[in-house]
């Protein structure tokens, strides 16, 4: 999804360097743990939170599924961000992913999460 936002030149993503980037494209660490649900008869997926990630990080991802996703959803994806999954950083994981994170990066993400909801 990074790689197809990266081909286009999307402004928030050129924002970011490779280095920065390929830790969230290769390691699955980074994303929300999925957990199926069936909730009224239909299967739904919630998405939980995991408690190292900053809010940097959490945006970004929620950007990227936003601009990427693309068809029919076969199931509901319901976000939960309430409520958190204890588990650890993955070990290379770059200071912008982690919680408490108030660099340079945090601000663009912010700008672009909020012009993506007021569209």
């Amino acid at each position: 999804m990074i790689n197809n936002l990266k081909k286009i030149n999307d402004p928030l993503i050129e924002k970011f360097s490779n280095e920065e980037l390929r830790p969230i494209i290769t390691e699955n660490g980074y994303h929300s743990p999925e957990i199926s649900e069936s909730e009224d008869e239909q299967n739904i997926i919630v998405m939980h939170n995991l408690r190292w990630r900053s809010s940097t990080l959490r945006r970004f991802l929620y950007y990227v599924d936003s601009n990427t996703t693309k068809g029919d959803k076969k199931r509901e994806r319901v976000y939960k961000p309430s409520e958190y999954v204890e588990e650890t950083a993955p070990n290379s994981a770059p200071s912008w992913t982690k919680s408490g994170y108030d660099g340079p990066l945090k601000n663009p993400v912010a700008k672009a999460i909020s012009k993506l909801q007021n569209k």
